[in-house]
Order: structure tokens, then sequence, then C-alpha cells
């Protein structure tokens, strides 16, 4: 992954991706199936390229888009990274999941665990 510029995942039902997060840590842009957990927190043109699953039009136009364009793909990349430092890290995401976790576990919540963010963006 570390070779590649760009990361496609075409999962049909993949609820939240570790390879998406390990890519947005690397800075990669990504061309994301919108049947993915992962097509949450991908802000359409700023992080990534969306399409719809099972449409082989989308996809290949998701992927000439970004070859089209070496400079897009950078860019991209870079907003993926900060993306990544916004929500997805350990130290972030953890704090975020045990304050969700306590809320149903019957436990009072996390002392440490901040408010959740607004998610830059919300895939309808």
């Amino acid at each position: 992954m570390q070779q590649s510029d760009i990361l496609l995942s075409a999962s049909r039902d993949d609820p939240f991706s570790v390879v998406m997060v390990e890519a947005f840590s690397m800075g990669k842009a990504c061309i994301v199936s919108t049947h993915s957990g992962f097509c949450e927190l991908i802000e359409e043109g700023r992080d990534g390229v969306l399409f719809e699953n099972g449409n082989a039009a989308e996809l290949g136009a998701a992927i000439s888009y970004l070859l089209k364009d070496s400079s897009l793909i950078e860019t991209m990349g870079k907003m993926a990274r900060k993306t990544y430092e916004k929500y997805l890290t350990r130290e972030r995401f953890g704090k975020r999941f045990l304050g969700i976790i306590s809320r149903y576990d019957g436990q009072p919540d996390a002392e440490d665990a901040p408010e959740e963010p607004e998610m830059a963006y919300q895939h309808s």
C-alpha cells in the first residue's frame, strides 16, 4: 500500500474498513463504494471519491477522474491524512469508542471521552 497513490474499496458490506483507516493514515486518495461504512467519512472530492456499489460506469469514472490529475491525487491524500488525524487516530477513535460503548453497557461515561465531533460529511 505504501507504494500506491490510490486505494480502491469496492466492498459491498464492510461496516468499517481497517484497510481504509490505514490508507487514510498513509495519506492515500481513496475511491470507496457507497455501500461501505467508510463512505460516511469520505467528503466527496476532498479526501476521496464515492461510487454507487455495482455501478461499473461510476467506478470507471471515479478512477479516470483521479488518474487524469496527479496533483488532485496528492491533494486528496493530504486531506485524507487530515481526516485521519481528526477522527481516526487511536487516541481520538479510542476515546470516542469508549464513550459510545459506555452509554450502552450500563456504566457511566468514560471520564476522558470527548464529545463526539460533527462528521465532516454525511453521505445520504
